[in-house]
């Protein structure tokens, strides 16, 4: 039975009492999963909302804020396929040449899956490559 001291409460525990991490010593967090879970329940809200803010300028140059604007003009839904933000984020969409964003897509949109299934989503979709990708 191995064990670890977790940093956090100083309580000796079994290995299994900690969450499993390959890049930390050991291969196991620090905190065990109770504390873990206590901050997370706390800080957690406020720590995702700052790094999605950071992820969206660094790789869009736009805030969340800006984001949930566009969400919320586009009626949150996918501006090719018509799908309502459900589970997943709908995805920004940019020009990987210019940089310049173009709307909010769906992940399948994005990616262009849809529309050879679809003859309505494929018009809509070259309309869009025409607007934001000429």
């Amino acid at each position: 039975m191995r064990t670890k001291i977790c940093l956090k409460c100083q309580k000796e525990l079994e290995l299994i009492y900690f969450n499993k991490h390959k890049e930390k010593e050991g291969g196991f967090q620090a905190w065990c999963k109770n504390c873990y879970n206590k901050y997370w329940k706390t800080y957690g809200p406020e720590h995702r909302a700052d790094s999605m803010d950071r992820c969206y300028q660094r790789l869009y140059g736009i805030t969340t804020k800006e984001r949930n604007q566009m969400l919320m003009w586009q009626g949150y839904k996918c501006v090719i396929c018509q799908k309502k933000e459900n589970g997943r984020k709908l995805c920004v969409d940019h020009n990987h040449k210019t940089g310049q964003i173009g709307m909010l897509l769906c992940n399948e949109c994005n990616f262009g899956k849809s529309c050879a299934d679809n003859i309505k989503i494929t018009a809509a979709y070259l309309e869009y490559l025409k607007t934001y990708h000429a």
